[in-house]
């Protein structure tokens, strides 16, 4: 609370985004280094794509360094200050689910994990997990992974591949829950876990990267497969082993509320069912105990073209608002251009987006009340 006193406009802003960057220069005249001390961004996602690390023998060595460097960006504004997220996948079995490769241990797959039937298995691979990551700084691990497969299909455009516990909705919440607790013992509490893709890819059509999926299922229909798992790393009821944060999905529902001719907006920008789902009881409660929103990266294609299927523009600050209007939490800036390619516009893109942010936090007092909320 006295920290939060002390913030001012732009910090308050700042907490909403997580960020990626361009290559491994953090020093304060760098682009994450304005990001972090002049915009005073949240959390940055570190990614093996943007060369902010590489798999050489040394890795782990260069990414703690890195993320001191990065937490000692951080620290060094004026008075009390919060401390970045720093997030990265680690997920098992290689590419492309872990982004760091080398160096750390080599985990099985979370389908190897479901495959033993033993969820003491699962906490023992989380707890490697959650200890190796806390060692290089890294404090928000993007997973697990808690989509069931209950409709495999192999070399589909929507099969989950290796990056899921199984097809049975029970057991892959049983093995989500035991992961999670193996995190949170293996870091001693330092590292947050990031559960996905609520609410849940199981029956998409396609990868919501590359384009929006429709699943054509009610919210009572729902409960019983894609969302079970989520409610269950929600339970509060047992402290440890729940998740502290959930990333929503780019995926739209057919028939979401009954009726099957309405179609949704993909769920992470869809203010009025996104927020249906996170006030079934479940999620209520875990909402209310500090359990975080995260959204997937909104810059990936398929957001894109849904708000622009000629991909001729890309009206960044409408997506982020949309997605913080909707009840995320957290606005994972990735891919955040027109171009997939072009950093630099990128970068300009996230500076406008926090800029945009600032004013309407100053201009339009409804804004301004989700904000401090």
């Amino acid at each position: 609370e006295g920290v939060l006193a002390q913030m001012d406009v732009a910090d308050l802003i700042g907490q909403l985004f997580v960020v990626t960057f361009w290559g491994d220069d953090v020093g304060p005249g760098s682009e994450i280094g304005q990001l972090v001390r002049d915009y005073r961004v949240g959390g940055v996602v570190l990614l093996p794509e943007n060369r902010n690390f590489d798999d050489g023998a040394d890795a782990p060595q260069r990414i703690a360094a890195l993320t001191g460097s990065l937490q000692e960006l951080a620290a060094g504004r004026d008075g009390e200050y919060v401390p970045l997220f720093i997030a990265a996948e680690y997920a098992g079995d290689g590419y492309p689910y872990d982004a760091i490769r080398a160096g750390l241990t080599a985990l099985p797959s979370e389908m190897a994990l479901g495959a033993t039937w033993q969820t003491a298995e699962a906490s023992v691979v989380g707890s490697i997990a959650g200890r190796e990551l806390r060692s290089v700084g890294v404090n928000m691990l993007l997973g697990p992974f808690l989509d069931v497969s209950n409709l495999p299909r192999p070399g589909s455009k929507g099969d989950l591949g290796t990056a899921t516990f199984g097809g049975d909705p029970y057991w892959v919440g049983q093995f989500g829950r035991a992961y999670i607790k193996g995190v949170h013992d293996g870091s001693d509490g330092r590292v947050i876990t990031v559960a996905k893709h609520f609410p849940g890819l199981g029956t998409a059509d396609r990868k919501p990267n590359e384009e929006i999926p429709t699943v054509p299922k009610s919210l009572s229909e729902l409960k019983t497969i894609e969302l079970a798992p989520f409610m269950a790393v929600a339970d509060t009821s047992v402290r440890g082993d729940e998740t502290d944060a959930l990333m929503s999905s780019h995926i739209r529902y057919r028939g979401f509320q009954g009726n099957i001719r309405q179609l949704t907006r993909p769920i992470s920008v869809d203010p009025q069912n996104l927020r249906t789902l996170l006030a079934e009881p479940e999620f209520a409660r875990w909402r209310e105990q500090g359990g975080l929103l995260l959204t997937d990266a909104l810059g990936v294609p398929s957001i894109r073209r849904y708000y622009d299927p000629q991909l001729q523009t890309f009206p960044f600050k409408r997506i982020a608002q949309d997605a913080f209007l909707a009840g995320n939490d957290l606005l994972f800036l990735f891919q955040y251009g027109l171009s997939d390619n072009t950093w630099d516009e990128q970068f300009e893109n996230i500076k406008g987006t926090i800029e945009f942010f600032r004013e309407k936090y100053v201009t339009d007092s409804d804004f301004k009340a989700q904000v401090d909320e």
